[in-house]
């Protein structure tokens, strides 16, 4: 399970409850097929397919609750290949800093970060 993220660039400030559509890119760093969630039926309910997912922790990652919403791989992902994943998301209601993680998961395999593989984190103020 292995990945790599192209760095995501937010404005420095948010507004609290802003929604933003950002295109996160991933690449599959390992040598298997990463299935999309379309791409068979058994994929269709969601076993095994790829996916990432995001959380809003405190700054510097502390207070991080469970990750939220997934968003679906556009196609299945060849090693080595890059793809850009549309990602709707909110921002916490509240003012603060914080830090946006991103994590892969197959599902009913396990979350890529839990492996040793790299979350992208990014820093966000929220007005």
């Amino acid at each position: 399970m292995k990945i790599q993220w192209k760095p995501l660039v937010l404005p420095p400030r948010i507004a609290h409850g802003m929604t933003l559509s950002l295109g996160v890119e991933v690449r599959n760093a390992g040598d298997e097929l990463w299935p999309a969630a379309e791409s068979t039926p058994a994929y269709r309910r969601g076993q095994f397919s790829v996916r990432i997912s995001h959380r809003w922790c405190g700054a510097h990652g502390i207070d991080c609750p469970g990750f939220l919403s997934r968003f679906n791989l556009t196609a299945s992902l060849p090693p080595e290949q890059w793809q850009t994943i549309p990602a709707v998301i909110t921002a916490p209601p509240s003012a603060g800093d914080y830090e946006l993680q991103f994590d892969a998961v197959q599902e009913m395999v396990g979350w890529f970060g839990n492996t040793g593989a790299r979350r992208l984190l990014v820093p966000v103020h929220v007005e």
